[in-house]
């Protein structure tokens, strides 16, 4: 009776410890997988850090793109405007230099005499006939 009590009870003590074996194997197993989730998990996180990072990224470039814009349409405003001060004041002093002409001239004009523009007129024929005359 004893060597085949202890053979059945070795047998079952195999048993059991293969159980309990193969029930921590399992454990290790099924921890080891949750780890490389965790791992994968954690991955995971730092890449939507990365993707908030390029979000906020863009959303600056855009931002800067529309303060860039603003300021390209106010500076062609600007030029604009001052293009068309100096265009006026250019209109004015054309404007007040040909009235100036005008006036001088027509002033000119009033002041001659008849009697000094006969007189001018026979000094200038008689240059004329003068260097007619040294040319012969």
């Amino acid at each position: 009776l004893g060597p085949s009590v202890g053979n059945a009870f070795r047998g079952w003590h195999q048993e059991e410890v293969d159980r309990y074996n193969s029930v921590v194997n399992n454990s290790k197993a099924m921890a080891g997988k949750m780890l490389h989730g965790y791992e994968e998990s954690l991955e995971r996180a730092k890449s939507i850090e990365l993707l908030s990072e390029a979000r906020k990224d863009i959303i600056n470039m855009g931002l800067e793109t529309a303060y860039r814009e603003r300021m390209k349409q106010m500076y062609e405003a600007v030029k604009r405007r001052l293009d068309y001060q100096v265009a006026l004041q250019n209109a004015r002093k054309d404007f007040e230099r040909t009235n100036m002409i005008n006036w001088i001239t027509d002033e000119v004009k009033k002041s001659i005499t008849p009697k000094q523009e006969q007189d001018t007129l026979q000094a200038c024929l008689q240059q004329l006939r003068q260097i007619s005359s040294q040319t012969r």
